[in-house]
């Protein structure tokens, strides 16, 4: 965005989707599936607290043309504020050497790490909003 001008230099492109979200928790952890409608997405979120206070957050997202391959992300929270993260490609260890290639495993481009971020804390919020 052009700070004099106010206006965009370039239109961003970021799809709309709904989300319908399940969960369940235990004392120090709280899980939460997100199923994104439009882009028909799931990502798993599992919420790790130590002492009432959240200090990790991992998403999973299953690649649609192979079930045995999951994107994972794993944010590292103090202060409920993330100040480190990790992304990979998981696999069956059965399967031996696979690519792993974020566009070949047609992973949602749209829910990058920076995207969930902001949409992992959110949902975190929600869920101990419902809990408390």
């Amino acid at each position: 965005m052009k700070e004099d001008l106010g206006e965009f230099t370039e239109k961003p492109n970021f799809p709309i989707d709904s989300i319908a979200i399940s969960y369940s928790h235990s004392e120090n952890r709280h899980y939460a599936v997100a199923n994104f409608k439009q882009s028909k997405t799931e990502i798993t979120f599992i919420f790790y607290k130590n002492n009432n206070n959240l200090i990790r957050i991992l998403t999973r997202e299953k690649s649609p043309i192979d079930e045995e391959v999951s994107y994972i992300n794993s944010f590292y929270v103090e202060n409920n504020k993330i100040f480190y993260e990790k992304n990979f490609v998981t696999t069956n260890e059965t399967k031996g050497s696979i690519k792993k290639d974020y566009e070949f495993y047609q992973f949602n481009k749209a829910l990058e790490a920076r995207v969930l971020k902001g949409v992992s804390l959110e949902i975190y919020k929600e869920l101990e909003k419902m809990i408390n």
